[in-house]
């Protein structure tokens, strides 16, 4: 982790306490990152030059590099920025370190207006998130009203959520999926069956019957962390591409991509078809 060095022109009670002054991390933020307790107790003297990782110097900024796969604007109203997320890209970063995200290519293009909004948080204005795996259809607020209006009233706000993915095998019918899912709890986490789970609703729609598998467009009700995904395995149709959730033939990209979403206030997105679908 690169380092870089600071002089302080005040003195101060504290190291945390002469960071914090600058920058707004706080004391369990920085011991997060691997500073010790002894050292951000200690006293700072006028003029003193103190090292700090550059994480922490630019707490809460977003990097500005960003050599991922092309993004594309779908759409901007007053509110809303509409992007296509490209598969194998991060929405956000943990800290500044981490380039190749969205918010970093937002920031690369200039757009500092967008990052503004729920500025001391690294999702910023994300209405939600996509898997690191999936492409697709990704909404960001421009202002901190809307953000927090949809964010807050999310479930109750949003009519549809819809995707796309291309599954192993043939289905020829629609299936209404009912499941209790929870973390598996172990290393490589998974989401697994469980009575004592949440419960997860899909409706699966088949558009195009291929070779050796389906086309399907998935409605999504709950939106639980890897809900598609753990869902269409348990009911035998595994998403191309992933090896975690029982596809067993190699494929570089998840073929699962966000497609549609409703949203009350803010109004009906549509995104791009994915580059391994043409219909």
């Amino acid at each position: 982790m690169s380092r870089y060095g600071i002089c302080f022109l005040d003195s101060a009670p504290s190291v945390s306490e002469a960071i914090s002054k600058l920058n707004g991390i706080s004391k369990s933020q920085l011991i997060k990152r691997g500073i010790s307790k002894k050292f951000l107790n200690t006293s700072v003297e006028r003029t003193q030059y103190v090292e700090f990782p550059l994480d922490v110097l630019n707490f809460g900024k977003i990097n500005p590099v960003y050599h991922g796969h092309p993004v594309s604007i779908i759409k901007e109203t007053e509110t809303v920025l509409a992007l296509n997320k490209p598969s194998q890209i991060y929405c956000h970063p943990l800290r500044y370190e981490e380039s190749d995200n969205i918010l970093s290519y937002l920031r690369a293009q200039g757009r500092q207006d967008i990052l503004q909004v729920n500025h001391s948080n690294y999702d910023r204005g994300l209405l939600y998130r996509l898997d690191y795996e999936t492409s697709g259809l990704l909404l960001m607020a421009k202002d901190n009203a809307t953000w927090k209006f949809v964010r807050d009233n999310f479930h109750s706000l949003t009519k549809e959520k819809s995707y796309l993915a291309e599954v192993r095998g043939k289905l020829f019918e629609q299936m209404s999926l009912t499941h209790r899912l929870k973390p598996s709890g172990e290393r490589g986490s998974f989401i697994k069956e469980a009575s004592d789970g949440k419960v997860a609703n899909i409706q699966v729609f088949p558009i195009e019957a291929l070779e050796s598998s389906t086309i399907v467009e998935v409605q999504l009700k709950e939106g639980l962390r890897h809900q598609i995904r753990a869902q269409l395995s348990l009911a035998g149709f595994p998403i191309i591409g992933d090896p975690l959730y029982g596809d067993s033939e190699k494929d570089d990209i998840l073929r699962l991509h966000c497609w549609k979403y409703e949203i009350d206030t803010i109004g009906k997105f549509q995104g791009e078809y994915p580059s391994w679908y043409t219909p």
